[in-house]
């Protein structure tokens, strides 16, 4: 993967690139939305336990298919109330 971050547009303004280039015979992975469900079925009782758990669900099925949170290239968080995200923060 190569970070673009072109010289003549402000740098970024977070620890990011404003794109990356994926060369076109690289393999790409497409996870499905993940939730704070534990593989029994049963759903942690506050917002940042199910964070959590939706992480190490993320984590699982990246190592099952051979790769690591080092090779994600985007990651889209959706959650119903913004005053949540906190639980979700990033990660490394």
């Amino acid at each position: 993967m190569k970070p673009i971050n072109p010289t003549n547009i402000h740098a970024p303004v977070a620890p990011y690139s404003h794109a990356i280039e994926v060369r076109a015979d690289a393999k790409r992975l497409v996870i499905s939305g993940q939730l704070g469900i534990r593989s029994d079925g049963s759903v942690p009782e506050s917002i940042d336990a199910q964070a959590e758990q939706a992480w190490e669900n993320f984590s699982a099925v990246l190592d099952s298919a051979g790769y690591t949170l080092a090779d994600v290239v985007r990651l889209r968080l959706y959650a119903v109330r913004g005053g949540r995200f906190a639980g979700y923060s990033c990660r490394s």
